[in-house]
């Protein structure tokens, strides 16, 4: 299992760069401290790729409780992104739709139109919007993935999980080869993310109809003889 350093040390070693590799990423400074700041930018970049990777799926719902003439409700901080498929009301699945869709809809917000919610609206700040503006206590459930986490630590652990690695590896010697004109690093670099990053995405994205992805990224079907 590699840690933000052992990330860090490994490339120092995979790059060549001269002198020890570091025993911090603290307090840091010259290539030492770019080498923590590539490696913690490539797995954030990774992390941002997709909102939905199975490795951000927040394993405790979203669950709050309306309150009578409250419309609008704010997001977990961790949240990163919602899976629409999965809001309820008290149980019950609801429809969701995004704001642009409804912007410019009229609506009543006066008490006496209040009701159950027939409907969520998301946000462009990814809050929620009841409509109608809610007349009781429901309770609105949801799943959830959860917003990138930045490695800070020597011993934090990527998100992602630590048998693919070596994508963040390979996508911080292509920030290295770039910075220090070294094109046999960033060579490297973009051979571990086209090995590895497919192969990331075939196991932690929801493939649809159980398809798997091929090395360039596109889907393949499997069908069961």
């Amino acid at each position: 299992m590699s840690t933000f350093l052992e990330l860090v040390q490994d490339l120092h070693r995979e790059s060549g760069a001269a002198g020890s590799a570091p025993s911090s990423v603290l307090t840091q400074s010259g290539e030492a401290q770019r080498m923590v700041r590539w490696i913690r930018r490539a797995d954030l970049a990774i992390q941002k790729k997709w909102h939905d990777w199975k490795f951000l799926w927040a394993s405790t719902q979203y669950s709050v409780a309306t309150v009578s003439g409250t419309q609008d409700y704010v997001v977990p901080d961790t949240h990163g992104a919602w899976d629409p498929s999965t809001f309820r009301i008290d149980g019950e699945l609801i429809d969701v739709v995004e704001y642009q869709k409804v912007k410019n809809e009229v609506f009543d917000t006066t008490a006496a139109s209040y009701n159950q919610p027939s409907r969520i609206i998301i946000m462009p700040n990814k809050s929620l919007r009841m409509d109608p503006v809610p007349d009781s206590a429901y309770t609105i459930t949801a799943d959830y993935y959860l917003k990138p986490v930045a490695m800070e630590a020597d011993a934090t652990i990527s998100l992602i999980p630590q048998e693919y690695h070596e994508v963040i590896l390979g996508q911080a010697l292509v920030y290295y080869g770039n910075y220090e004109n070294a094109p046999d690093a960033k060579v490297y670099g973009r051979e571990l993310v086209v090995e590895w990053l497919p192969i990331l995405e075939s196991e932690y994205l929801n493939n649809e109809f159980n398809s798997r992805f091929t090395a360039s990224g596109s889907r393949i079907e499997v069908i069961a003889s």
